[in-house]
């Protein structure tokens, strides 16, 4: 005979054990599960995939930025490139437009001398 603490789980065990099957929860070593831990297990489930999905599409993203964001540097090195091109011709044009001023003015300066003595 076992103590009475062991028949008093013992007894607690089969009271809990036909309550079980009065909600039709089956045993533990039943081969089938209720449709409620079924239920319950299906939404874990999705739940879980859920994350998983989200966790894919914010690894994939920054990969996706990364290209947005290399794509706008290239266009903007380019259309730096282009800049600084016409700035260059136009330096240049500023450049030869002073020369034949200079050039002009020398032209024009006996004609000038020539005034400014009182002719």
């Amino acid at each position: 005979m076992g103590s009475i603490r062991g028949r008093l789980h013992e007894y607690s065990a089969r009271r809990a054990g036909r309550k079980d099957g009065r909600r039709g929860i089956p045993a533990g070593d039943a081969d089938t599960h209720p449709f409620e831990l079924l239920a319950i297990k299906q939404r874990g489930d999705e739940a879980l995939w859920t994350v998983a999905k989200a966790w894919k599409e914010a690894d994939a993203a920054p990969m996706g930025r990364e290209h947005a964001l290399d794509d706008e540097v290239g266009r903007a090195e380019a259309a730096l490139a282009e800049r600084r091109e016409r700035f260059a011709v136009s330096e240049r044009e500023r450049t030869e437009e002073e020369r034949r001023d200079k050039e002009h003015l020398r032209t024009l300066e006996p004609h000038a001398s020539r005034r400014s003595t009182g002719t």
